[in-house]
């Protein structure tokens, strides 16, 4: 029923109505089918630094593009085609790191 060497334990042996399983470190799942002992990092180790990278990557590109936004909306800069080609590309900018964001 269970891999990885678990060994279980019923309060019962007909109809138990409690388990309690013990099991070697770095193992976990419902059915403690999934080892961590091949890899120096969990898969929970992995997640939570992509998902602090992405926040400071978005606190620093969100601010970015909201001083570009700033910049490239007056009129001054907007004379030639490339303020406003700027200020597209900020807001463009501005949806892609929000997507990205909520994808992750």
């Amino acid at each position: 029923m269970y891999e990885n060497e678990v060994q279980c334990f019923q309060d019962k042996p007909t109809c138990p109505t409690k388990i309690m399983c013990v099991c070697r470190e770095c193992v976990y799942g419902t059915q403690y089918q999934f080892t961590t002992q091949q890899f120096g990092l969990s898969p929970d180790a992995i997640l939570g630094f992509s998902i602090i990278v992405a926040s400071i990557m978005f606190c620093v590109g969100l601010i970015s593009v909201i001083l570009s936004i700033l910049t490239f909306r007056s009129k001054s800069n907007q004379k030639f085609g490339c303020g406003i080609y700027l200020l597209v590309s900020s807001t463009t900018s501005t949806l892609t790191i929000i997507g990205l964001n909520l994808k992750l």
